[in-house]
């Protein structure tokens, strides 16, 4: 079996099945679909960057209705384990982030299943873990949460309570001096 990457040649395939192949790459364009000839014609291979984590990357149907589901059903089981494996990284890295802030001298607290303002839409969606850091009780409180930001291939960030980007979260360091200079910035102005 010959595997003819991209398009198949003139007369190989019918206009009606170059029609479907071409209705599957629009719906689905984190993959390379693609027909040969043989037992499964159509098959499927999963575009994996930087930001890839696992999970079915290469299909094979033998009609446009199965790859559909197929893609489907990967697409759907991809996104359920993607999400909690982000949920999970980002709880790790934010338990990092906090020991680090302790070791400033800053009070922090790591909370779960918070909903950071529902009107304020960041690229991961609504935060499940996040720290509220304070210089001191009853000084103002900053929260942190820790997503993926799609416009840096999925990689998580850290957020400030604004929403706005901080530092990416493989970078805790960096991260703890930008956040304790901010903090106690934010209670010299409130004395």
């Amino acid at each position: 079996m010959e595997n003819v990457l991209g398009s198949p040649p003139p007369g190989m395939v019918s206009a009606e099945d170059m029609a479907k192949l071409d209705e599957l790459r629009t719906a689905f364009p984190a993959w390379t679909i693609g027909w040969s000839a043989g037992r499964n014609p159509w098959y499927a291979r999963r575009k994996r960057g930087p930001g890839w984590r696992g999970g079915a990357w290469a299909l094979e149907a033998e009609s446009q209705e199965m790859m559909r589901d197929l893609l489907g059903g990967v697409e759907a089981v991809n996104t359920t384990h993607a999400a909690a494996s982000v949920a999970a990284a980002a709880r790790r890295r934010l338990g990092a982030l906090a020991e680090r802030l302790r070791g400033h001298g800053l009070i922090v607290d790591l909370t779960t299943d918070l909903d950071v303002d529902d009107d304020r839409e960041l690229d991961g969606g609504t935060a499940r873990v996040a720290l509220t850091v304070a210089v001191a009780a009853g000084a103002p409180v900053d929260v942190i949460t820790c997503q993926a930001r799609e416009s840096d291939e999925g990689r998580l960030w850290f957020y400030n309570g604004a929403g706005e980007p901080i530092e990416q979260a493989s970078h805790v360091v960096d991260a703890t001096l930008v956040i304790t200079a901010a903090v106690t910035a934010d209670a010299e102005v409130s004395r």
